[in-house]
């Protein structure tokens, strides 16, 4: 018969309970994060050509591009806003570039893209795109952004921009 001393008995019972304690503080924190991130899925917008353009070392703004479809026979889509994680930028919005007066220059689009039924808007280079701002680490070739596009009916879409270099 094996006999336990009271000191690993002691040991046993404190490492459970910080078992227990870890095991709590870790589920309490994926639940809340959970809570924070729930959205309704959209139903009626398909992504392609999504890319990010990478971007300098001490960049503090970048750029992601897509094609969105809208699969809906009979609504109008309106992408309202994006979201990204702070871990990436400071702020993402949607932003279109504009020619005035022979100056070329961004600006947000403070009203939403409208996506008409089976239509489709490209975010391109020149045009529409999304800009990111107080980049908290540059765009690197073989990384990708995670952003949460949210439309007008209270849905969300989760994508992915993988980061390329235009340069080549």
């Amino acid at each position: 018969m094996k006999v336990i001393k009271k000191h690993q008995c002691i040991h046993s019972i404190y490492t459970l309970l910080s078992s227990l304690a870890l095991f709590f503080v870790v589920n309490v924190a994926f639940a809340s994060d959970q809570k924070n991130t729930s959205f309704k899925m959209s139903e009626h917008a398909e992504i392609s050509q999504n890319w990010s353009r990478e971007t300098f070392k001490f960049a503090k703004t970048g750029a992601a591009y897509f094609t969105i479809f809208n699969t809906h026979h009979a609504s109008t889509l309106v992408l309202s806003h994006a979201a990204v994680d702070q871990n990436i930028a400071s702020m993402v919005q949607i932003h279109e570039t504009v020619m005035e007066d022979e100056i070329m220059s961004m600006m947000e689009v403070e009203t939403g893209v409208k996506i008409l039924p089976q239509q489709t808007v490209n975010f391109l280079p020149g045009g529409k795109h999304l800009m990111f701002m107080g980049l908290e680490k540059p765009f690197t070739k073989g990384d990708s952004v995670s952003v949460v596009l949210h439309f007008e009916d209270g849905s969300s879409l989760p994508i992915e921009l993988p980061v390329v270099d235009v340069r080549q």
